[in-house]
């Protein structure tokens, strides 16, 4: 049976077709595209954990901004909930500060009447 390409052959064909989107030599050339593509498999990695990253600090922006408007900071705030047993994460909680503020004041209402008969 005749080999009509070998494997390198098929290496070479798939990460030009990875480098589609690149400008000139960068797509065409498998010396030039190799590198060029390993580093944008590197910056999509990186660009993924940075993503994350903004998010879960949007969730605490938008938290502390909850709770500076309640005259807490959000030390406090997560104290509170923690105190009352309250196992939402801070991705639920800045939902709930953003769309539904009432449930949350209730919440924290509720919360620091039981953290004043605690102390008093």
């Amino acid at each position: 049976m005749r080999v009509k390409y070998s494997r390198a052959v098929e290496r070479r064909r798939g990460l030009l077709k990875e480098s589609k989107g690149f400008f000139g030599a960068n797509r065409k050339r498998y010396r030039i595209a190799k590198p060029m593509v390993e580093r944008a498999m590197a910056n999509r990695t990186e660009s993924r954990k940075n993503l994350k990253r903004s998010i879960h600090s949007l969730w605490i922006i938008r938290l502390n901004a909850f709770a500076r408007k309640h005259s807490l900071s959000y030390s406090k705030l997560l104290a509170l909930l923690k105190l009352g047993k309250i196992g939402l994460n801070r991705k639920m909680l800045s939902y709930l500060a953003v769309s539904y503020p009432e449930v949350l004041e209730r919440v924290i209402q509720s919360k620091e009447r039981v953290e004043e008969k605690r102390y008093a």
